[in-house]
């Protein structure tokens, strides 16, 4: 792995040019679970007189998740969109079959005890289970008092908005005269397409035509420069943002990638990576991801040609703040 590394406030210069448009992950970056979701699925269970053995069957269930993520989103394709299903009836065919993988009796047609599922899909829009990050708020503060444009643009569903809404983070992204929230399941168009990034940017300069001022040409390319996508997916986000011209990202709290060292597969080198990747997206505990993501917060990787690894957003801000 061919990086560099620099200690913002040490002698090693990194300048990167002055944002003018940033765009954020949604699930993982901007917020994330409070304990592993198939923890939380489990105590659901538990409260609804299901017969589970929370520390072992949300380990089976962890396991099982992956390919049942697959099959669904197979045999109904971006969140039941083209199949009459609405994001809510697609997640709760997912929860079925999670309480499947370690309850065989229960069927789709028997179903759950009345009330889970939608106890389940209630929670999951708001603070019950999900929370902020403390370095989150100012992050989105210094890019609205430096005028940056700020949005979202994420592979998910409409459910995401109501989430937003309720952790009080929306009115950053949207507006009375304007909306910058991009997802998947609008757009029909997934990262790390460039057509999803290309989309954004010509949406956000119709909306704003005062970013290309001073630009010979309205030249997008120029403005490309300036232009940032976060997340915390290596290839979705770094690499689909780096690909598409824009400046690529990656949100790395947990070291998963390994940038900053050791990685955490080291540990995990039976588990094809891909897996354990998809299993460590519903298994963050953000106690843990905070303690753990501070013991790098004074380092900023370059993983490539405009691309870089954070392990948290107060990083950014010190850099940018060093370069006005």
């Amino acid at each position: 792995m061919n990086t560099t590394t620099r200690k913002i406030g040490c002698s090693l210069p990194l300048h990167l040019p002055k944002p003018k448009i940033i765009t954020l992950d949604a699930y993982n970056t901007l917020y994330s679970t409070k304990v592993p979701v198939m923890q939380k699925y489990c105590e659901f269970g538990v409260k609804y007189g299901l017969d589970i053995n929370i520390p072992i069957d949300c380990k089976k269930m962890e396991q099982s998740f992956p390919s049942i993520f697959k099959k669904i989103n197979n045999k109904y394709p971006q969140y039941g969109k083209k199949c009459g299903l609405t994001p809510e009836e697609w997640w709760s065919k997912l929860i079925i079959e999670c309480f499947q993988s370690v309850l065989p009796h229960i069927s789709e047609k028997r179903g759950l005890p009345d009330g889970l599922l939608d106890d389940i899909l209630a929670s999951f829009e708001t603070s019950q289970v999900y929370a902020i990050y403390p370095d989150l708020i100012p992050f989105l503060e210094y890019c609205k008092n430096n005028d940056i444009v700020l949005g979202i643009a994420s592979n998910t569903d409409p459910i995401m908005c109501k989430l937003i809404r309720n952790l009080g983070i929306d009115l950053y992204f949207i507006n009375d005269n304007n909306s910058n929230v991009y997802l998947s399941y609008d757009l029909e168009i997934k990262k790390p397409n460039k057509l999803f990034f290309d989309y954004i940017l010509k949406r956000v300069i119709y909306q704003d035509k005062s970013l290309t001022k001073n630009m010979k040409h309205d030249n997008i390319d120029e403005l490309k420069k300036h232009c940032y996508h976060i997340g915390d997916e290596k290839h979705n986000d770094m690499e689909g943002a780096s690909n598409a011209g824009w400046n690529g990202i990656l949100l790395d709290r947990m070291n998963k990638y390994g940038y900053f060292g050791t990685d955490i597969y080291k540990s995990k080198s039976s588990v094809p990576i891909e897996t354990q990747l998809a299993i460590d997206k519903i298994d963050n505990n953000l106690e843990q991801a905070w303690v753990t993501c501070l013991q790098n917060k004074n380092k900023i990787i370059t993983a490539g040609p405009n691309q870089f690894v954070i392990s948290t957003f107060q990083t950014l801000t010190d850099l940018f703040q060093q370069q006005e």
